[in-house]
């Protein structure tokens, strides 16, 4: 996998105006709209993303941080 998606939006009900009310849509292309209206800005980050949705990634990133000093750059 190339790119994860994640971080945070905040989104108004306007946003999804163009798209059905009684079908699912992919959020990557209210993102895509938004982007192309100027409405809204990406930033792509080079730190790993650790992910705790599941037992071993939780182990993982506990492992990590009972280990090692993280440090975070901007």
């Amino acid at each position: 996998m190339r790119h994860i998606d994640y971080g945070i939006a905040v989104l108004s009900p306007a946003v999804f105006a163009a798209f059905p009310n009684d079908a699912p849509f992919d959020l990557a292309d209210v993102y895509s709209c938004l982007i192309a209206e100027m409405q809204m800005a990406v930033y792509e980050v080079k730190q790993r993303f650790y992910e705790i949705g599941s037992a071993g990634g939780l182990a993982e990133l506990d492992s990590l941080l009972r280990n090692k000093t993280v440090s975070v750059s901007v």
